[in-house]
């Protein structure tokens, strides 16, 4: 019997989020005896050559979407430039092309299956760490493009526990960016150029953000936590690598692969019995430096092994490594 196909559609495959979204999809594919075949454009869609970011982003014109059986779309990391107009295009590509079931994961598109992770609780741990360890409450919220569902969620579990300590958010507390270093460095020259106050903290709603704000911060002489705790989300290689580490949380995104192929699963064979998703440790809370607390030495060391040792596929191995 011939082998089901599935197509993956992500970019810039070698950063953290991305690859441990292909560490799930693998995982789960390997179960049901699946193939995955990667389509992906080798960049971030926020490169600077917007010419040769075109180009990489041709090769998803050679797709047959005729010989796969279901996509999964890692579409949270196309809304990163700010006109949209990868994730718009990609868009426009599955409706014209596309006939087979479609899942998309953390950002919507269109009328596609959407699969998320739990964001609204990460968020609520990680400003519990700030209230409650760290006794900070002027806090800032800078979050992803506004209108998106993952920007939202992420900002109501951050008000959530605001709200639970009877300490109300006014809205010139919520910042929107793009989930890139830019984002952070300009919410950094407000801050530095007095047009708002000084925060006790910001909660940044990715790494990057979070980065591009301390080094902003940093570099006009603001001190990193004693005057401005900042925090971030994904636990990245460059959160846990940074001069000044950035204390992030790991989501389950490696889970949340897993379920977009379940579902697809539950589509194209109703019949056949759809097998579990590894459990996750939802305290996945590491420490740095960029909140007071001492960094997380297990997490930075993985860090750091991830990113100079390029690893091969033990096939003795009962559980597969991606990374």
């Amino acid at each position: 019997m011939k082998r089901k196909l599935i197509g993956c559609i992500i970019n810039d495959p070698e950063s953290d989020y991305q690859n441990n979204i292909i560490d799930g999809l693998m995982r789960q594919c390997e179960k049901y005896d699946y193939n995955l075949a990667v389509f992906s454009p080798l960049v971030d869609v926020s490169h600077y050559d917007t010419v040769y970011t075109s180009g990489e982003f041709n090769i998803l014109n050679l797709i047959n979407f005729d010989l796969l059986d279901g996509v999964v779309v890692a579409s949270e990391p196309l809304i990163r430039k700010e006109d949209k107009i990868f994730f718009n295009w990609i868009q426009k590509l599955l409706e014209e092309k596309c006939k087979k079931p479609v899942i998309t994961l953390d950002v919507p598109m269109g009328d596609y299956d959407l699969v998320c992770v739990d964001d609204k609780s990460a968020f609520f741990q990680i400003t519990s760490h700030v209230l409650d360890f760290h006794k900070r409450r002027n806090i800032y919220f800078l979050s992803g493009p506004e209108k998106f569902n993952i920007s939202e969620i992420r900002i109501a579990g951050f008000i959530e526990k605001m709200k639970s300590e009877g300490i109300e958010v006014p809205e010139d507390h919520i910042f929107y960016g793009d989930f890139w270093y830019t984002s952070g460095g300009s919410l950094a020259q407000r801050i530095i150029s007095e047009e708002i106050p000084m925060p006790e903290a910001v909660i940044c709603a990715n790494d990057q953000m979070a980065i591009g704000l301390q080094r902003a911060l940093t570099e006009s002489g603001i001190k990193i936590p004693d005057q401005i705790l900042i925090t971030g989300y994904d636990a990245s290689q460059d959160a846990a690598l940074n001069r000044i580490t950035i204390t992030s949380f790991l989501p389950d995104i490696s889970g949340m692969a897993q379920e977009a192929i379940n579902r697809i699963r539950r589509i194209i064979e109703p019949d056949k019995p759809v097998k579990s998703i590894e459990k996750f440790d939802k305290n996945n809370l590491f420490t740095g430096m960029s909140c007071g607390c001492q960094s997380d030495i297990s997490h930075t060391i993985q860090c750091i092994e991830a990113s100079i040792i390029r690893k091969k596929r033990d096939f003795n191995e009962a559980v597969f490594r991606f990374g």
